[in-house]
């Protein structure tokens, strides 16, 4: 019997083969939910802190607007204090 002939033999019974029936879905879950519970950073610190980040840049930015609305010429200003520093 050649090479070819025992390889075909294998793979018709392979294709005759059922797989066995195996229920994994408690041990997938209960892995995961002990995972979940133990090395999960909690994600409120991070809410807290762009929510911080966040006012901090709506009062950066609303400071800016008026500084510049009260600031005749600001543009202009700055740069000649930059062409005064280059000369």
């Amino acid at each position: 019997m050649n090479l070819e002939k025992q390889l075909n033999i294998l793979a018709e019974r392979a294709r005759n083969e059922c797989a066995p029936q195996v229920d994994v879905t408690l041990k997938v879950l209960s892995i995961l939910s002990r995972q979940h519970n133990a090395g999960v950073f909690p994600e409120s610190p991070l809410r807290w802190l762009a929510a911080i980040s966040s006012a901090v840049a709506v009062w950066a930015a609303v400071l800016a607007i008026i500084s510049y609305q009260n600031w005749p010429n600001a543009i202009s200003e700055v740069s000649q204090a930059i062409s005064w520093v280059t000369q």
